[in-house]
């Protein structure tokens, strides 16, 4: 059984801009997160001149830049948040168990045949996808840009984990194809789309529709989460989100003759509704924008941490190997991640045509 190594909730994910490698919180932050401590111990052989290496705390001088490339906040990470489980180098694949109870009830009698209670396990798995960067130092090219100022070492490796974390992104997305690990625009467990009916001006489009048609479709969509959930969701009371297509964003900000905007609406009517606008839910089905209604987490009597939706991943980056040759050195970089997995869909309300 894989061990969750750390967890953290969409609200949770921010970008660290000062960072202490002395501070043992900081650096166990990293850890959690799935970040390889060999790529910032310093145990990196680099060429000091003269043929020599030498094992010097070469990351220390720019760290803060590193995991300021690793902490930045993915859009992914803001609709699932982050989860680190499993092993990147044994693991092929990650296993969610699901329990469905089955019971019957009959009226009593003393020579009634009892039906027994039982359940069926179902089980979900995802299949793990690593991918890789790497570094190559050039040591003229690398002295004559250290003498102008410049920091060659710490410039390719922060490309390096920028080039993995938009992977990891697009991974959050779209998933894999070929590979049972799929986004969040694509987890077969998803609900299918609900077309926006038409406003008065025959499209179903925000840009056309007025503040009461729009307040409309935001109404249905809450009641459907009520309805789907067995009424277990309170708007009022549990935390969800509402993912916006992007190119929708400005409609939920015009105001009607009262000054009020859809916007604000939803933040004074139902202050527990986080408004995030996403650029990948433009044109997402079938050339429609599209947004998503969910609850955060509905815990009832499960086992696990109740999370609608889960971005997995098993290391955001780990060093795989560095080689010492003639003129400079040369170092691999991996992260690996299961994509995103939805443990509860009756909680997800989708909509296609905003």
């Amino acid at each position: 059984m894989s061990v969750i190594k750390a967890r953290f909730l969409p609200s949770e994910i921010k970008q660290v801009n000062s960072f202490d490698f002395n501070d043992i919180n900081h650096m166990q932050m990293l850890s959690a997160m799935g970040v390889h401590e060999n790529v910032y111990t310093g145990d990196s052989q680099l060429p000091i001149g003269g043929g020599v290496t030498a094992n010097i705390s070469n990351l220390r001088t720019f760290l803060p830049g590193i995991v300021k490339n690793l902490t930045t906040v993915r859009k992914i990470d803001v609709l699932a948040g982050q989860t680190i489980i499993g092993d990147y180098k044994t693991d092929d694949e990650i296993v969610q168990m699901t329990q469905e109870s089955v019971a019957t009830v009959v009226g009593y009698s003393d020579d009634v045949n009892i039906p027994f209670s039982s359940f069926n396990m179902g089980y979900e798995k995802r299949d793990i996808v690593r991918f890789v960067a790497g570094t190559k130092s050039q040591l003229i090219a690398d002295a004559k840009i250290q003498k102008s100022g410049g920091d060659p070492v710490a410039s390719r490796l922060s490309a390096a984990v920028e080039g993995l974390e938009i992977m990891r992104n697009k991974v959050g997305f779209y998933g894999v194809d070929g590979q049972k690990t799929y986004g969040i625009l694509n987890e077969p467990n998803l609900p299918a789309y609900e077309s926006l009916p038409n406003g008065a001006n025959a499209t179903p489009q925000w840009s056309t529709k007025t503040f009461l048609e729009k307040q409309l479709d935001v109404v249905n969509a809450i009641t459907s989460l009520q309805l789907s959930t067995g009424g277990n969701f309170d708007p009022t009371m549990s935390n969800f989100t509402f993912a916006v297509s992007l190119a929708a964003a400005g409609t939920l900000t015009n105001v009607n003759e009262f000054g009020i905007s859809i916007q604000k609406w939803i933040n004074d009517t139902y202050p527990r509704c986080r408004i995030e606008f996403v650029p990948q839910f433009d044109n997402a089905n079938n050339s429609l924008n599209v947004f998503y209604m969910y609850v955060d987490s509905m815990q009832g009597d499960s086992t696990d941490n109740g999370n609608t939706i889960e971005n997995l991943l098993s290391q955001k980056i780990v060093s795989i190997g560095q080689s010492q040759e003639i003129g400079g050195v040369k170092e691999g970089f991996m992260s690996a991640m299961y994509g995103v997995i939805v443990k509860r869909p009756y909680a997800i309300y989708r909509a296609r045509g905003i």
